[in-house]
């Protein structure tokens, strides 16, 4: 079975707010993530993109996976690179991990050497101000000014009577809107900008993958998601605790938009909104259906094993190329492909009597076997027979 993940949507061009090319959801093959461990001079892209799929694993609420397979690539990635000293991998996404599961130990190289442990305290404000940030980015007014000819109205109440997308977005913020460090607007503020914000996304969306637009100034017509960014509206409505309305504007964003800079819905910044991970498992419940990039369980097992198998080699062995016979010849892709069966069902191997790997193999055919069996069907392909002369099965 071919094992793959869904990853962000990509532009073939992107300038301003001009959409050319064909967007599409990208497939990942994870054949292709485990050779790049063992095949790359320096694996680091393979290291960013097994992180990567941490974060797609916490997204399906598969924690307990995202979590081997993120401690598996701390605890071998300064071993497997060529420079030692490489900074560590962060994000807010993990940062936010780290917080919401303090039970989950965080491991020790995940800081950069020589950085003392932050307190609790030091966390959680740190944490606070940068989400703060994030919050306020969303709330931002002073842009739809420039961009689409639209002042602050004197009265943000006025969404109600107006079907007019800019200004619905322009009141949302305004009433989501504080300046205060750290603060909040009251809960009937944030509950009328959800209001006005749901306003906005009931108008018909259009997909980023059929999305085209012209650049025509103060005129342009923009994305609903570009107005009003989906993370704030997620955010606001578990704010106010609507956790079932957080999931569906969730789902609506990771379906209608991707993952993408332009529409503020960068993975990592989904997972760093306070809250999230009360919202997960309600995303979860509805697999792909709710989440076009969900990992299904069985899924997540199998690609943090294969990834596991992969960094293990890496370290024990170093770099290899691929299992191609033309370039390791049988010999050397026998004894791998035997340790790698051996690696996955060793349970299964030792009620039949087998001990190690090197015994899966069976003895080579002898040439006068190999005759006897051309005799019967035909000539054997040469490779074939070459095979046979390391391991008859």
């Amino acid at each position: 079975m071919e094992v793959f993940y869904i990853d962000e949507v990509y532009r073939d061009d992107y300038s301003g707010d001009n959409c050319r090319g064909n967007p599409h959801f990208y497939r990942h093959n994870l054949s292709n993530l485990t050779k790049s461990f063992l095949e790359l001079k320096d694996p680091s892209p393979a290291i960013r993109n097994s992180f990567r799929l941490a974060e797609l694993l916490l997204l399906s609420n598969q924690l307990d996976q995202a979590l081997s397979l993120i401690v598996l690539l701390y605890q071998h990635s300064s071993t497997i690179r060529p420079v030692e000293d490489a900074h560590p991998y962060t994000s807010r996404a993990l940062e936010s991990f780290w917080h919401a599961h303090p039970t989950h130990c965080r491991p020790e190289n995940s800081r950069p050497k020589g950085q003392k442990p932050w307190t609790v305290e030091e966390v959680k404000a740190s944490l606070e101000s940068s989400r703060w940030h994030e919050y306020r980015e969303c709330t931002r007014t002073g842009w739809m000014l420039e961009h689409c000819n639209l002042p602050e109205p004197n009265d943000p109440h006025i969404w109600q009577k107006t079907d007019d997308a800019p200004t619905i977005a322009m009141c949302a913020r305004l009433l989501a809107k504080d300046k205060t460090p750290t603060q909040y607007p009251p809960l009937d503020r944030l509950r009328e900008a959800l209001a006005a914000s749901e306003k906005l996304y009931a108008q018909p969306q259009v997909p980023i993958t059929e999305w085209r637009s012209e650049w025509k100034g103060n005129k342009t017509v923009r994305r609903h998601s570009y107005l009003l960014y989906r993370r704030l509206v997620v955010e606001l409505a578990i704010r106010v605790g609507e956790l079932d309305t957080a999931a569906r504007i969730l789902s609506l964003g990771l379906t209608l938009d991707g993952f993408n800079s332009f529409d503020g819905g960068q993975l990592e910044r989904y997972l760093a909104v306070p809250g999230i991970y009360d919202v997960l498992p309600i995303l979860a419940e509805k697999g792909k259906e709710g989440n076009p990039f969900f990992i299904e369980k069985q899924d997540a097992d199998v690609m943090v094993r294969e990834i596991t198998m992969a960094v293990e080699s890496r370290v024990e062995k170093g770099r290899q190329w691929s299992l191609a016979p033309e370039r390791v010849g049988w010999e050397e892709l026998l004894n791998r492909l035997a340790e790698a069966a051996w690696r996955v069902n060793n349970k299964a191997y030792r009620r039949l009597g087998v001990k190690t790997a090197s015994h899966i193999l069976y003895s080579p055919a002898s040439e006068e076997e190999i005759q006897a069996a051309e005799r019967k069907v035909g000539e054997l392909p040469a490779d074939f027979k070459e095979m046979l002369r390391i391991a008859n099965g």
